[in-house]
């Protein structure tokens, strides 16, 4: 079966919430809903998997964390965020990026297949166990992410989605909202770097998916005084603001100057928490 027919039937099956969601008649109603073992087993072990001991504090958004001397996290807790009207917007998101790509007559240009990328997908999906997987849509490059967030804001975003308005639009790549494929991390903003937790607090982490579509590879490092993108740059131009009125990458990545892998998005529908991770860290 080619791509272009792929997308068709991805399209059409994307009409549904999840089956594997515990409650399928909740109307708009939100539920967050712990996981089964098997699920838990696997986001655990994507946690394990993309930590790294060496990297704790290193970064500006690390500050304050070498002083709590601790060298892992312990996976307490997975929810699923249950969240039918927000995964009806995610869902219509991803049919606009199908239709897109139907409309260019190809899918998205695998990440791995990036000229100077050298990551491939984010490893939170290429290390993710299949049974998780099968809902994903390669074609279109849709991926699971990590995102670390602050405990009060959890309740905020299982209701409501992520918020583009608490985003920072002094960030590196502007104001998007900005995921990893590291434990390490996400787990830098989990709380605030001049009030870090203590060692038995309970910190939350974001496992989403996220649609990534057309990934725009940031191959310098901007300059601080350089002006912030505005989102996706143009695929013909390369800039944000262009007179092309031709089709925009759907997403950013930042990789090769950083520590840690950044993979941004502009758009909130692209992005649906699906799944809330309660950890402490842990000498």
């Amino acid at each position: 079966m080619n791509e272009i027919k792929v997308m068709e039937n991805a399209k059409k099956e994307n009409d549904h919430i999840p089956d594997y969601w515990t409650n399928h008649r909740t109307g708009n109603k939100k539920i967050l809903v712990p996981v089964d073992q098997r699920t838990f087993k696997a986001i655990k072990e994507i946690v394990h998997r993309t930590w790294n001991e060496e990297l704790i504090g290193k970064g500006l958004d690390a500050k304050g964390l070498e002083e709590l001397n601790y060298t892992k996290l312990d996976v307490i807790l997975v929810q699923r965020v249950e969240n039918p009207q927000v995964f009806g917007n995610y869902q219509r998101a991803k049919n606009e990026l199908l239709d897109k790509m139907i409309a260019l007559k190809e899918p998205s240009r695998r990440i791995e297949s990036i000229p100077g990328e050298k990551g491939g997908d984010p490893d939170t999906t290429q290390d993710l166990d299949d049974f998780m997987k099968r809902d994903l849509c390669p074609e279109i490059n849709e991926c699971y992410v990590l995102h670390g967030t602050k405990v009060e804001r959890i309740g905020g975003l299982s209701d409501r989605g992520l918020n583009l308005r608490q985003a920072d639009p002094n960030a590196m790549f502007g104001k998007g909202i900005y995921t990893t494929d590291s434990s390490t991390k996400a787990d830098q903003y989990a709380d605030s770097p001049v009030h870090r937790r203590p060692l038995n607090y309970r910190n939350k982490l974001i496992l989403s998916r996220v649609l990534l579509g057309n990934v725009y590879l940031c191959k310098e490092k901007p300059r601080q005084d350089e002006q912030k993108l505005s989102g996706p740059p143009c695929l013909n131009c390369l800039k944000d603001m262009c007179r092309c009125n031709g089709p925009k990458f759907d997403s950013v990545l930042g990789e090769r100057y950083l520590r840690f892998r950044e993979f941004v998005t502009y758009d909130t529908s692209n992005i649906y928490p699906e799944y809330v991770i309660t950890y402490k860290r842990a000498k």
